[in-house]
């Protein structure tokens, strides 16, 4: 542990805020005839703020580090969002089907959608009733 020291000592003039460094007691004592007040010494208060807990075994971590503006780090990094298997339901609301892959999930997709892009567009029905056959 670092043994306390009063000085040098940081003096300030409270009405220009000027500071000023005391070397000793007798230039301390001399900057106070000028105007300067120092901060109170105070030993105890020294040694308590040196004896924090000392962690032998405490490293430091290096990484990650501003390095030329941009933030560093080359350790691994957790896992990323992962898309599949997906759980996907049907629009008629039967149960549920995984998929493992893109393609799995498109050929299912296809499967759910295919009926209404296939079904085809039919012409209008001839007219039956009689009314509407003489009209036309």
């Amino acid at each position: 542990m670092q043994p306390y020291q009063e000085y040098p000592k940081m003096v300030r003039h409270p009405e220009t805020g000027v500071d000023a460094t005391a070397r000793d007691a007798t230039h301390e004592a001399s900057l106070a005839e000028q105007g300067f007040v120092g901060p109170a010494s105070d030993a105890a208060a020294f040694e308590r703020a040196q004896a924090a807990p000392f962690r032998p075994n405490f490293v430091a971590e290096e990484w990650p580090k501003w390095i030329d503006g941009k933030l560093v780090d080359p350790r691994p990094q957790p896992a990323t969002f992962q898309e599949y298997p997906k759980a996907l339901s049907p629009p008629d609301g039967a149960d549920q089907i995984v998929v493992a892959s893109a393609e799995e999930e498109r050929a299912a997709l296809d499967r759910w959608t295919a009926p209404a892009r296939r079904a085809p567009k039919t012409a209008a029905a001839p007219a039956t009733d009689a009314a509407t056959v003489a009209a036309a």
